[in-house]
């Protein structure tokens, strides 16, 4: 004689459930294989003297900043852009230590999407040097233009920016 198990009929709540299990087992499939969602990462200067933007060992993410990875020197050294153009997501100088300085030396290019020149920060600009922005630009520090160039964009702040140029020495609050 074989023995014949009797099935039991599936209840509407068992099958709600195995369809709420289902589908609660998509939606975690789906949430691991999706693509970790990185907030923008800030590398700080890290030289206490004055180094190479360009030297890996001097950013605390032992990376040379990019468009893609703000930058912050705020630790009173100084970062000079040199011997190659250079280009940042958001740039802060100087949030809360003096002396912290970023100077971009002649004929190069610093390229930044937004710029903060903390109160206790200073961007030099040295002859036949660029510097520009395209997000927006605070300075409560202090901007040095020998003879370089930066666009037009609106700065806003209560710092001080000082030209020196062919044309003479200018100084604005």
């Amino acid at each position: 004689m074989a023995h014949c198990h009797a099935l039991r009929p599936l209840t509407l709540f068992s099958r709600q459930f195995s369809r709420l299990s289902l589908f609660a087992f998509f939606i975690a499939l789906i949430v691991a294989i999706q693509p970790g969602v990185t907030q923008a990462q800030t590398d700080t200067w890290t030289n206490a003297g004055t180094g190479s933007w360009f030297t890996p060992g001097n950013w605390s993410l032992d990376a040379v900043p990019t468009a893609a990875i703000d930058a912050a020197v705020d630790n009173g050294g100084t970062a000079q852009v040199i011997g190659q153009d250079a280009t940042v997501g958001n740039l802060t100088i100087g949030a809360t230590t003096a002396g912290s300085t970023v100077e971009v030396t002649s004929g190069r290019t610093l390229t930044i999407t937004a710029l903060t020149i903390g109160p206790a920060g200073t961007l030099i600009s040295d002859p036949g040097s660029v510097f520009t922005q395209s997000g927006g630009f605070v300075n409560n520090g202090n901007l040095v233009v020998t003879a370089g160039t930066f666009n037009s964009a609106p700065i806003t702040g209560n710092g001080t920016v000082t030209k020196n140029d062919a044309t003479g020495l200018s100084m604005w609050r």
